[in-house]
């Protein structure tokens, strides 16, 4: 396996070697930044993508990965990216990861090809024994297109990783493909790039448009139908999403009298759609629905906390600070001792000069942290964000003492934490 630069090109896509070059392409194709909210880091401003390719060129330099810019040829537009990671030379295998895809090219001929030729590499270039794939347990729209390529599923990695600042603990299913099942994988990806399999994008919309006009209520139905009966029929409802009508649709599908489960799984793909869209308060309302309707349902309070503190935190990027406040209160009603939730308040307060407050935040949420502890003596994250709030209310010293704990259980940007407390202290 010669691991270096390559570029891969196909009819409809080129994947060249990622380069800081393509950082302003990267940018454009990542505004929407619902495609990011499965990644293992958070990924909301311009500097968070920044960081993304600056960690995928490190990797690279380290000889661990082989990072793309994924390219649309017709246009020459960056659409996207994704690498191949994990590299095992020894056992000749590899990951395919950090893939993302600007929502305009998703489930098209640029798509399917990037992906064809990525494996085609990995199994006819480097000869692999496998390629494998991860993603998070509560990302059903990747677990299904996964399913769809033909990769199997293995099984799932329990508490894998901590995301979302330390707030969850992320639980990761394992899919692969060996060189026995690429022919097959092949011919299918072959076969869905053949003209007319594909259409633009732009077209699918106008037909849509042009054929739904007032037939919502019966779109809405048929939904709620697909959703009950056949799981796996889910994916016809793809088109309606890149029309923006599945929101409406699957709202009016709830009409129906079905499963309270069934209803809202409906109303949680409603909900994704209000947030691709920008409609974060219909977002925020409609998962709140589909909670109350199943209270059980896998990741619903993670889904409204998840809108609710990507809500509150564009407010803050606004500087509309009395809007955010309201927001991290909500989540907190949610899930009390929710740390992030808690602190990202206490620095709204703090930004609204009421010392108080952000005080008795920061104090809950050292309270929450010492449980954290006494439950886990190993959990470096709490001893580093206990570090960082004891800092903002002044025990310098004492946040220190926790920072250095933190370094020795590991704990990724301790050490830079540590740094900037020191300053501090400087005279």
């Amino acid at each position: 396996m010669k691991l270096e630069p390559i570029t891969l090109e196909g009819q409809h896509v080129r994947l060249e070697p990622l380069t800081t070059a393509h950082l302003a392409g990267l940018i454009a194709a990542g505004r929407d930044r619902a495609i990011f909210r499965w990644m293992p880091v958070p990924i909301r401003t311009d500097d968070d993508i920044a960081a993304m390719l600056e960690t995928a060129l490190a990797d690279q330099a380290a000889g661990t990965a082989v990072p793309f810019a994924t390219i649309e040829r017709a246009t020459g537009r960056v659409v996207g990216s994704s690498r191949f990671m994990a590299i095992d030379t020894a056992h000749r295998r590899v990951e395919i990861g950090w893939t993302w895809i600007a929502p305009a090219w998703q489930r098209t001929a640029v798509n399917s090809e990037a992906k064809r030729l990525m494996l085609q590499h990995a199994f006819e270039t480097w000869g692999c024994n496998r390629v494998e794939f991860k993603t998070d347990s509560l990302n059903v729209r990747s677990r299904a297109a996964l399913t769809r390529l033909g990769a199997v599923e293995e099984g799932t990695f329990r508490n894998h990783m901590v995301v979302e600042g330390g707030a969850r603990l992320r639980h990761s299913v394992y899919f692969s493909i060996t060189p026995d099942e690429w022919p097959a994988i092949n011919a299918k990806l072959a076969e869905r790039l053949q003209p007319g399999r594909q259409p633009d994008i732009s077209a699918r919309k106008k037909s849509l448009l042009h054929h739904i006009g007032g037939r919502i209520l019966l779109y809405g139905a048929l939904a709620g139908l697909i959703f009950y009966i056949q799981p796996a029929a889910r994916c016809v409802l793809n088109p309606l999403r890149e029309a923006n009508l599945l929101a409406p649709c699957l709202a009016a599908g709830n009409i129906l009298i079905l499963p309270a489960s069934s209803r809202a799984y409906a109303l949680v793909q409603a909900a994704y759609v209000y947030k691709a869209t920008g409609q974060n308060e219909a977002a925020i309302t409609t998962s709140e629905r589909a909670f109350a309707l199943d209270p059980a349902m896998e990741g619903g309070s993670f889904q409204i906390m998840e809108f609710l503190l990507a809500t509150g935190q564009a407010n803050v990027e606004r500087r509309d600070y009395a809007a955010a406040e309201r927001y991290f209160t909500r989540a907190l009603a949610y899930q009390p001792a929710h740390v992030m939730a808690r602190i990202r308040r206490a620095e709204i307060y703090r930004a609204l000069e009421n010392q108080q407050a952000a005080a008795d935040d920061y104090t809950a949420v050292i309270v929450d942290l010492d449980k954290a502890i006494a439950k886990d003596a190993g959990n470096g994250l709490a001893y580093r964000f206990r570090g960082l709030v004891k800092g903002r209310l002044g025990d310098v010293r004492g946040a220190l003492l926790d920072i250095e704990e933190a370094i020795l259980r590991g704990t990724p940007q301790a050490a830079a934490d540590k740094v900037m407390l020191l300053k501090q202290l400087a005279p």
